[in-house]
């Protein structure tokens, strides 16, 4: 499996918090007739791809959400979830890892526990943005508050992650021990621009928008699917906040990366791109409905990073599409 995140808590003292109270003072485990915490931890499928684009980071941790929903059968998702708690994250390199046997546990913040009736499992999914679920629905909005417990930019730059589920119960043998596996719902792409032959000198990159592309609006948990929507602002373009710099022979990143819906059209996706001359407020050149796309196969793919370069020649622009970890892959075309 690849594409996956591995998260952890991030810090010592949020496992500490996080003790379950059906522990004895030895830790020797559950007491009969105690509530048994339920302890989880997060997976990685394939850890030298892992997430290295994705605002979850070690550098830049997030939090997500993660609820649970008690049934004696298997669960729809169809309603109200029985619980719902977040956990603080970031992404764990393999040494890390293989330094420490318990570097992907994490606690659930409220801590939650199994239903004292055995016969009762807890099934739990879990996802990023930590939005709150509402009867089986996952609704990502741009203008939500903060203080409603997550923040969605809307704006093509959200990593939205969806897990796996896992289930379990009260007895010791039925507790949970399968890892949750977040896994990048979107393809990414990261635009990077680079002077070719003769283009006049100072040229400098002013605008580079995304036409065609779709945001993450929502997740249907019961089909464990996400629902995208096109953009409202701009026409429906996605702006990558380019800032005005000079085209250099140094192929250089413009703007922030946008992850949206994978296509399974090479005609979807297209660019509104904008330079200047030297002054950098002069218009030199303005290009539309510019198509990008991969050299191998349809589309672009999900839990994919593509870096568009584009080369800038006084006739044209020449671009290649190259994909980078989370998988790797290249890309190419042409524009005049």
């Amino acid at each position: 499996m690849k594409n996956q995140i591995l998260l952890s808590l991030l810090a010592a003292g949020v496992l500490l918090a996080g003790c379950s109270k059906s522990e004895n003072e030895g830790g020797e485990g559950p007491v009969p007739g105690q509530p048994v915490a339920i302890r989880l931890s997060s997976g990685i499928g394939d850890a030298s791809k892992a997430g290295s684009k994705a605002p979850v980071t070690a550098e830049d941790p997030a939090t997500v959400q993660i609820e649970g929903w008690e049934n004696s059968e298997a669960e729809t998702y169809a309603g109200a979830s029985t619980w719902q708690s977040t956990a603080s994250v970031k992404v764990l390199t393999p040494e890390e890892i293989e330094a420490d046997e318990t570097a992907n546990d994490i606690t659930l913040s409220p801590v939650q526990y199994y239903n004292a009736d055995e016969k009762i499992k807890t099934y739990i999914k879990g996802w990023y943005p930590a939005a709150k679920s509402a009867n089986g629905k996952v609704t990502f909005s741009a203008a939500a508050d903060p203080d409603k417990g997550y923040v969605y930019a809307g704006d093509g730059t959200d990593d939205v992650l969806l897990s796996n589920e896992v289930s379990g119960g009260k007895k010791e043998a039925e507790q949970i021990s399968e890892a949750l596996v977040f896994d990048h719902v979107t393809t990414q792409l990261v635009f990077k621009v680079k002077k070719g032959e003769g283009l006049a000198a100072g040229t400098k990159i002013k605008t580079i928008k995304l036409k065609g592309g779709k945001i993450p609006g929502g997740i249907d948990l019961s089909s464990g699917t996400v629902t995208f929507t096109a953009p409202t602002e701009d026409d429906g373009k996605l702006d990558t906040k380019a800032e005005v710099a000079e085209i250099t022979t140094e192929a250089t990143q413009a703007g922030v990366a946008l992850m949206v819906e994978e296509t399974s059209d090479n005609d979807a996706l297209t660019l509104f791109i904008e330079t200047t001359t030297d002054d950098g407020t002069t218009v030199a050149a303005t290009y539309d409905n510019v198509k990008i796309k991969p050299s191998t196969g349809t589309g672009f793919k999900k839990g994919t990073a593509y870096s568009i370069e584009m080369t800038f020649k006084q006739s044209g622009i020449v671009l290649e599409a190259n994909i980078t970890p989370w998988t790797e892959a290249t890309g190419e075309g042409e524009v005049i």
